[in-house]
């Protein structure tokens, strides 16, 4: 039975080779020792599958132990007594098609456990979301963006250029689509928007920004909220990093905020995604040219 080809059960039957990232072969291999040696599993990863021959009728003249070479793959058993297949164990009474509907129903059965044990959805805490795990898988995929000469992180998380990124989308997008994405787009955008909260009352902080930041030779600095909300996640996504060799401007806007962020502000990377999405000429016109 091939994976690839044959009914529709047959299809079904490979199922598990063809879905997901893992090797098919040590959720099959349970099922197929049970029918050792009389079902064969071949891996063939080329085609990401796992080739699955049953065999409803044994060979003409076929015993067991015989000359096959498939036996040289045997373990030993020496420590073992009573029957086995090398001191007059007999091939199971099974049909080919009892075969075949066990195979199907292990795999079937199989993919829905692997469908309940990889859904990150059924592992959070009641009633919670862990937004620092969101933001944080935000920052990779923004960062994933800049890499495709997209918008850079900075730009992303600029709060005005993510505005008009959102302005655009809703006069752009189609209704259905628009009605789907645009208010988790719109979550995202306000909670940039409100980072700006953060920033404590203090030295450097004023009425439109940060005010008399350390610059170099003696000078002094100032950010709109603009750029202080952008800078400040900047050192946010950087956080996991040592901060000795940022620039005393930089200290000072990280240790001018409180670290408290707006829930969905993860949100902001769908923002861009579907930006993207909407357009997707834009990535092929950063792409370099033969």
């Amino acid at each position: 039975m091939s994976a690839a080809e044959g009914t529709e059960d047959d299809r079904a039957t490979g199922e598990v080779a063809t879905s997901g990232v893992f090797g098919a072969q040590p959720y099959l291999a349970a099922a197929l020792n049970a029918l050792a040696p009389y079902v064969y599993a071949v891996p063939a990863p080329r085609i990401r599958a796992v080739g699955i021959w049953v065999f409803a009728d044994l060979a003409a003249g076929a015993t067991w132990p015989g000359n096959q070479l498939t036996e040289a793959l045997k373990i030993s058993d020496d420590r073992f007594t009573g029957p086995y297949l090398r001191s007059g164990h007999h091939r199971p009474t099974v049909t080919g098609d009892q075969l075949h509907t066990f195979l199907t129903w292990w795999i079937r059965r199989v993919n829905d456990v692997l469908a309940i044990a990889t859904d990150p959805a059924r592992f959070p805490d009641k009633g919670q979301q862990n937004e620092t795990a969101r933001l944080r898988a935000a920052y990779d995929a923004l960062d994933a963006m800049e890499g495709m000469r997209l918008p850079g992180f900075s730009t992303a998380v600029t709060p005005s250029t993510a505005r008009r990124a959102y302005e655009w989308l809703d006069q752009h997008l189609p209704a259905a689509v628009a009605a789907v994405a645009l208010p988790v787009c719109h979550r995202g955008v306000e909670a940039l928007e409100h980072v700006k909260d953060g920033f404590a009352p203090g030295r450097y902080v004023g009425p439109n920004g940060l005010v008399g930041l350390p610059g170099k030779n003696g000078q002094t600095i100032d950010r709109s909220w603009d750029t202080a909300t952008a800078g400040y996640l900047r050192l946010d996504r950087n956080s996991a990093h040592s901060f000795m060799n940022h620039s005393p401007e930089d200290k000072a806007v990280l240790l001018s905020h409180a670290g408290r962020l707006p829930r969905g502000l993860a949100n902001i990377a769908l923002l861009w995604l579907i930006r993207l999405l909407a357009e997707p000429q834009q990535l092929a016109a950063k792409m370099p040219t033969v």
